[in-house]
């Protein structure tokens, strides 16, 4: 039932709102951005690598595919020019790895010539099984297939971006392929540091934005367009149903500090009304209005119950200072009426809550406003 009424509430309504739209908006965001560059990442390593493809083909030695088949080739013209070829191309692209490979008479693919240095330990001589794990990918360029990846693929030498094209000879007839592969984990581990930490960060401006939204809330539209159930349109101040939901929360509670309840009534608002209309009215309780709330200090409530009746509930306060209150307020009634010609005029009467004489607060209200009529009939009288 709590939980409902946390919900039904505007504020908090605002808050998921603006939660919820957050999410879907950083999420939008998210997804587009992340898309958007990764995908441009794999096009530029795409165009790159078919550049590359270009040039190779065009220029390599395609005997090298039917001379070159163990290291004792190595030393043949083919295989140096072609070897040439690769390592120039590698080093002035950037490549990571760049070979060309072919499938032997009986099924094995191997490698022809390593773009790589020699020297290096991981250099191929021609002859050398490929690994297994890409014959698949091979198999598919040998028949005559472009293999662009459309994702960094992670290997056992890392995370590479792998590519594969068909090497053809002067007729046409795919005679071999060659591998390209750019080192890309610097790229991986930027989109996989995106993709871990953006949701943190989504999660964060979500529940900041939350937060906001209910201060904002609170501190722009609700004391402009507060409660209309508990709030009286005209002056800001609780209304009845207010006043009867705060009494009841008071008489189910412990009653720890004196509580007590101030009645008042404006005088002659009817004649008011009567004599200059119901705007000059409205302008006379407003008056009153801005009066009683100018005394009254923030740990009191002030409550309008009716056209020209306020009630104050005031908490911890003892008889001196309730009387200080209402010669405070008489007090600016008379400066009122120095510079206002309506002529404002109140009754007032107070009781404090005495467990000898009220069974609830309600009776304590019913004795405070039993003495503003006393007061009001004396007014009334000496008028």
């Amino acid at each position: 039932m709590e939980i409902n009424k946390k919900f039904n509430r505007v504020d908090m309504q605002v808050s998921i709102l603006t939660a919820i739209i957050v999410i879907i908006s950083s999420s939008c965001v998210y997804f587009f951005n992340y898309a958007l560059t990764y995908n441009d990442m794999i096009y530029t390593l795409s165009e790159r690598s078919r550049h590359i493809y270009k040039y190779v083909e065009k220029n390599l030695d395609k005997d090298t595919f039917i001379e070159i088949n163990s290291e004792k080739d190595h030393s043949k013209e083919s295989y140096k020019s072609a070897k040439v070829l690769l390592e120039s191309v590698k080093n002035t692209t950037g490549v990571m790895y760049l070979y060309t490979a072919k499938k032997t008479k009986d099924g094995s693919l191997v490698y022809v010539v390593d773009g790589l240095d020699s020297s290096r330990s991981d250099f191929r001589n021609a002859g050398d099984l490929i690994e297994k794990e890409i014959w698949g990918d091979l198999n598919k360029a040998l028949d005559n297939n472009i293999l662009l990846p459309k994702k960094i693929k992670k290997t056992s030498w890392g995370h590479i971006f792998i590519s594969y094209f068909p090497i053809h000879n002067d007729v046409g007839k795919v005679v071999g392929v060659m591998g390209i592969e750019f080192e890309a984990k610097h790229q991986y581990n930027t989109f996989r540091f995106i993709s871990i930490v953006t949701p943190f960060i989504a999660l964060l401006t979500c529940l900041i934005s939350a937060l906001v939204a209910v201060i904002l809330f609170k501190r722009i539209s609700n004391p402009t367009y507060t409660d209309f159930a508990n709030t009286d349109y005209l002056t800001g101040l609780k209304n009845r149903n207010a006043f009867e939901i705060d009494m009841n929360n008071l008489n189910n509670s412990n009653l720890k500090q004196p509580i007590s309840i101030m009645s008042i009534d404006l005088d002659g608002l009817k004649k008011i009304n009567d004599k200059f209309g119901h705007q000059t009215g409205d302008l006379y309780i407003k008056n009153a209005s801005k009066i009683i709330q100018d005394v009254i200090n923030k740990k009191h409530i002030v409550y309008r119950v009716g056209g020209d009746e306020y009630i104050i509930i005031l908490k911890d306060s003892c008889h001196e200072e309730i009387d200080s209150i209402v010669n405070k307020i008489n007090l600016k009634i008379i400066e009122e009426n120095a510079t206002n010609e309506l002529n404002l005029s109140m009754s007032i009467g107070y009781a404090v809550f005495d467990e000898n004489l009220d069974n609830s607060l309600f009776d304590t209200y019913h004795r405070a406003d039993s003495e503003m009529y006393c007061n009001k009939r004396k007014i009334n009288k000496n008028d």
